[in-house]
């Protein structure tokens, strides 16, 4: 089957005179790992669904795929592409789990499966009107952006979305955010000896981390897709951290590319297996750092009280492994003390953003990468050092370290910065530019390279340095 989609094939299953009896018998698989999580159903949400059947004779469609074999035979069974929602709580209606209020109900009394009369449970059981779509030769790839047709016009987050692509990416994501309980396994994970959820996601979901008002799950999703984006980056295009687009779109690509093709990670994995697990490596490494570094906070992993602030600390840990090209476990000498300077450096940010704007810290941590995450993780690291950072860092003033950017320095940050000045925006004359260190002042062990430099007119360089 090709790799680009022109087409696929769809039925109505009975012509919509499908019977709940029928539905509930029939060999499909409602939960696949993809599929939305039917964990967060909620009792009220599944009354809904109920009532909508039981008193309105109502059920919005619902949608399956045909499973194939590797000969591309039907194997009879099915898939659910949406709808599991629906037919969980269908189910857990016959199974008594979940009750009905009839209509005009004295006291509003609620009767479950064994207190319905024969009459209720067969006008259950025989309501005909479900309208199953089959989707013919729908690829993983597809399977995704079927789902978001389905939900058009409904909220569908980041993770909800990506989790319909049936990729190798989507498992070990979902392994390290939630274990055994992500009902998918990572043959990737269990080769590289790291099959279950990582300790840091363990620890928050144990009540160690944030508070449960504050776990989302499709964020940590995010948070965690994006070290694998980063990662990909850095070592299949040797790009840095600051030569990103859309961290939005450089994470979809992992899953799935232009045109509903193969995804970035598929296609590596295809070509390069070894440079793919490198990958994975990566990311378990780093999440292994982040968990030392932020476990040692004055509070522990509760200190990072919300999403953003937690978001926040891994984009600045990045940064600093790619501007120092060292594990953040040989920048900073002292975990628990840099954190501390990195959180006050948060609260005072909150109420001092450039322009009078008051804003919560995530603003100015997260969104978009290139040159705006860069001003972001600018303004973020120049903070943590007056705040007391340098202190706890490794990394020391040398007198015979390298002062002066070279000319393929000052290249580099010249198309960076598309030829302007970093301090006023105008446009810069070569013959009167200088370069900055910026975010670390050479003074308090800032590297020389392009990462920590910024090119100036003369005076705005003086400005800077207060001449």
């Amino acid at each position: 089957m090709s790799d680009y989609i022109s087409e696929y094939r769809t039925e109505n299953l009975k012509d919509g005179k499908l019977t709940i009896r029928e539905m509930l018998s029939m060999d499909i698989n409602w939960h696949p790992p993809g599929q939305r999580d039917t964990e967060a159903n909620s009792p009220e949400r599944e009354r809904d669904f109920i009532r909508e059947v039981m008193n309105y004779g109502y059920l919005y469609k619902m949608a399956i795929a045909e499973i194939y074999d590797n000969n591309g035979k039907f194997t009879g069974e099915y898939q659910a592409v949406d709808g599991s929602h629906r037919s969980l709580a269908l189910q857990r209606f016959k199974e008594g789990f979940v009750g009905w209020t009839p209509p005009f109900s004295p006291d509003n009394e609620e009767l479950v499966w064994s207190e319905l009369s024969k009459e209720d449970r067969d006008r259950f059981l025989d309501y005909d009107k479900i309208d199953i779509v089959i989707y013919k030769d729908l690829t993983p790839e597809m399977t995704g952006v079927v789902f978001r047709k389905l939900n058009d016009g409904t909220k569908v987050n980041e993770e909800e979305y990506l989790n319909s692509f049936n990729v190798e990416i989507r498992d070990i994501v979902r392994v390290l955010i939630r274990g055994s309980k992500a009902q998918v396994k990572s043959p990737v994970l269990a080769r590289l000896g790291r099959h279950a959820q990582h300790p840091l996601f363990a620890a928050m979901q144990a009540g160690d981390g944030l508070t449960s008002s504050h776990i989302k799950r499709h964020k940590l999703d995010t948070v965690a897709t994006k070290l694998f984006a980063i990662a990909w980056k850095k070592l299949v295009d040797g790009k840095n951290i600051y030569e990103f687009v859309n961290s939005k779109n450089l994470r979809r690509s992992l899953y799935v590319g232009p045109n509903n093709t193969q995804g970035l990670w598929r296609k590596l994995a295809d070509r390069d297996a070894q440079l793919r697990d490198e990958c994975v490596l990566e990311v378990l490494d780093m999440l292994d750092k982040i968990y030392v570094v932020m476990s040692k906070a004055p509070n522990g992993l509760k200190s990072f009280s919300s999403l953003a602030t937690f978001d926040g600390m891994i984009h600045h840990m990045l940064g600093m492994e790619i501007m120092y090209d060292k594990p953040i476990s040989k920048i900073i000498r002292d975990s628990g003390k840099y954190t501390s300077s990195w959180l006050a450096a948060h609260e005072e940010l909150k109420a001092n953003l450039p322009g009078n704007r008051k804003s919560e810290y995530g603003a100015i941590v997260s969104g978009w990468f290139g040159e705006e995450w860069r001003s972001k993780y600018n303004l973020v690291m120049k903070h943590t050092l007056n705040n007391g950072g340098l202190e706890s860092m490794s990394i020391k003033p040398l007198t015979h370290r390298k002062r002066y950017f070279n000319a393929s320095d000052k290249t580099i940050v010249w198309k960076r910065q598309e030829g302007v000045c970093f301090h006023c925006g105008k446009e810069l004359d070569w013959d009167n530019m200088q370069a900055h260190h910026s975010p670390i002042p050479h003074s308090k062990g800032g590297p020389t390279i392009p990462d920590n430099c910024e090119l100036l007119h003369v005076e705005c360089h003086e400005q800077m340095h207060g001449h």
